[in-house]
């Protein structure tokens, strides 16, 4: 590979075509570690299913994080019990006391509504800036959108939804990234036609440490996904 070739891959536009759809921040550090740290609407975002990202997309992000959707998910993070995806927050939560033992803890926002409103219209006006930059992203036909599924095995019924979805109105792609099998080698790329590929990574980072990431294979499986998609002239 040519030098030229070479710093194609460690440059701002190649990063850009890439976006994250879900399932979790894994791919988010993927692209901060390659320098490109923009943020986008799924970037630092938990999907507990493909169905959803395609749901929110064919919705047109209509009613995504009102205040009245919200509920706490984890102590930092709340959930959209809308579009069931949840996102890192301020709004703090913390375990209900209870008398009963045996009885599973439920989630309770810390702060007072009034207090928690206050924080919501700051993070709702940050959500609805990425929405706009997501529509722009859509609209291009210039993207590779990228999505890890997270403890769900994906039916070809949720391939064509997801698929659906971010092509409806223009001729964008969509790489599924899975851990690798005996099949498929880490660091490749299957096209699968219509604008969907495959790639393989050796392993995922782990769900509570999704920083750590196998950066080289991630590399290779970008690297190849980009050569394929046919995007690499328009960054020459």
């Amino acid at each position: 590979m040519s030098e030229s070739s070479e710093n194609i891959y460690h440059n701002t536009e190649f990063m850009a075509a890439f976006e994250s759809i879900g399932a979790n921040c894994e791919f988010g550090f993927v692209k901060d570690w390659l320098g490109h740290k923009s943020g986008s609407f799924f970037k630092w975002t938990f999907i507990w299913h493909s169905r959803d990202v395609a749901r929110i997309i064919n919705n047109d992000f209509s009613g995504a994080y009102e205040f009245n959707n919200i509920v706490p998910s984890e102590p930092h993070m709340v959930r959209d019990s809308v579009y069931n995806i949840g996102w890192h927050s301020k709004m703090i939560s913390a375990p209900e006391n209870t008398t009963d033992e045996s009885a599973p803890s439920e989630l309770k926002f810390v702060a007072s509504e009034a207090e928690r409103r206050e924080i919501w219209e700051i993070e709702y006006e940050k959500v609805q800036f990425f929405i706009k930059r997501f529509r722009n992203s859509l609209a291009s036909g210039s993207r590779i959108f990228v999505y890890k599924p997270v403890n769900q095995i994906m039916s070809d019924e949720d391939v064509a939804s997801l698929l659906s979805a971010v092509r409806k109105n223009s001729p964008n792609l969509l790489l599924i990234v899975k851990e690798a099998s005996e099949e498929d080698a880490p660091g490749t790329v299957k096209e699968l036609g219509g604008g969907l590929m495959t790639g393989f990574v050796d392993r995922f980072s782990p769900l509570e440490r999704a920083y750590e990431i196998s950066s080289e294979c991630w590399l290779k499986v970008l690297r190849s996904a980009f050569e394929k998609s046919g995007m690499q002239s328009t960054v020459n």
